[in-house]
């Protein structure tokens, strides 16, 4: 992967990770908020929807610190990747393996902002080869 290319995955790998805490430390407030709303004396009806909503909160953030942790181990991954000046044709191994780029695809809700270069199409199809 030459310097170039290598700068720009790992910025995207960046903004992939930056945008994934963002929203994983919105999860969170939403998730400390449901938890606040707790009092004593609910009925069981009202402690169970108050539970529901903490298990989905607490679900979506679970969801968000792994494609921030996959984006920081892909940034790794990338940075410690020798530089090839020479070798400026596309070559598929300068990308994520297609299962690791799937795992965060599906992981993110098959956003296509985590296609990770493949295209949704090359996504869907290994996702159904599981």
């Amino acid at each position: 992967m030459s310097r170039d290319d290598k700068a720009a995955r790992m910025q995207e790998l960046d903004e992939i990770a930056a945008r994934a805490e963002a929203e994983r430390d919105a999860a969170a407030d939403r998730l400390y908020a449901i938890e606040d709303e707790h009092e004593e004396g609910e009925s069981a009806e009202q402690e169970a929807e108050i539970e529901a909503r903490r298990e989905v909160a607490e679900a979506e953030y679970e969801r968000l610190s792994e494609i921030a942790d996959e984006a920081h181990d892909a940034h790794t991954a990338v940075f410690w990747e020798e530089d090839d000046e020479d070798d400026d044709d596309e070559d598929s191994s300068e990308r994520l393996p297609l299962t690791e780029a799937k795992d965060i695809w599906l992981s993110s809700g098959m956003d296509e902002d985590y296609t990770m270069g493949y295209s949704e199409e090359e996504l869907r199809r290994e996702a159904e080869g599981d």
